[in-house]
């Protein structure tokens, strides 16, 4: 972005406030590059507690999905809204209190409806946990593409595995597999929210960060919420071809095919 897009926006993530987000105390432009100045925040990334711990249990995960929901929702509801759109386990902090920060704002786009979003810095996501909407050519993205990314990112925690990416589950190259064949931990009414909200069409999803997060605080709380009414997977996911096979046939094909890296611009 230009110096002056850039400190006008940098200037909006600074006035943020909230406690799963880390204070942006300050930026600068340095050449041609842009920095952002944030609060050190003493913990490890989701990303490093995978590598470390290996899989959470599924309460945990589930109580992180709630934080998650719930500063997504913060930022969808800011006036202008801003979409995170690279939610991943490396970009969410764990700090020594045990809660929940987002960390990293690098691709963050201020959402305006009917209007190309803007963007903060450039870039399009992470392979495997990006929406179809975020690869070029497309469409644009709105607040259900941040919805996607969470429930992959939870995806990735509850199984251990990188969920595919759109692209190839569009053009057969991989598979879904349901979440209870990889952790049989998982319930059967997480199993449909996670797969609802990884719909391929942004329109299967819920149409809200805050209906997300009833969702899921419905099934953390199941006595609390009602239960949906039983439907077929692929109907739920949007097509995308559901594998409920034993999980020895296809933990091979359910490795780690994708890197975390990010794809270029």
């Amino acid at each position: 972005p230009q110096p002056e897009q850039f400190q006008r926006e940098a200037q909006f993530l600074a006035n943020l406030e909230h406690p799963h987000l880390v204070p942006v105390t300050d930026f600068f432009v340095e050449g041609d590059r842009h920095y952002l100045v944030m609060a050190y925040v003493p913990g490890q990334s989701l990303g490093q507690w995978l590598k470390t711990r290996g899989r959470p249990e599924v309460d945990q995960v589930l109580t992180w999905g709630l934080q998650l929901a719930e500063v997504l929702d913060y930022l969808h509801t800011r006036n202008p809204p801003i979409l995170f759109r690279d939610l991943r386990p490396s970009n969410i902090m764990l700090d020594e209190t045990g809660r929940i920060r987002l960390i990293d704002f690098g691709i963050a786009r201020r959402y305006e409806p009917g209007q190309a979003t803007a963007t903060f810095l450039q870039g399009i996501g992470s392979a495997g946990y990006a929406p179809l909407a975020q690869y070029h050519g497309a469409g644009g993205t709105d607040p259900r593409s941040d919805i996607y990314s969470l429930v992959a990112t939870l995806y990735h925690l509850l199984t251990g595995q990188i969920p595919p990416s759109p692209v190839e589950l569009v053009s057969d190259e991989s598979e879904l597999l349901a979440p209870r064949l990889l952790n049989p931990k998982i319930t059967p009414e997480l199993e449909r929210v996670v797969l609802k909200m990884m719909g391929l069409r942004k329109e299967t999803r819920s149409p809200s960060m805050q209906a997300t997060r009833q969702a899921l605080q419905g099934v953390a709380e199941p006595g609390q919420v009602a239960a949906d009414e039983a439907t077929e997977l692929r109907t739920l996911t949007g097509g995308i071809e559901i594998h409920s096979a034993p999980v020895a046939e296809h933990r091979a094909a359910a490795g780690s095919t994708l890197d975390q890296t990010d794809w270029p611009a």
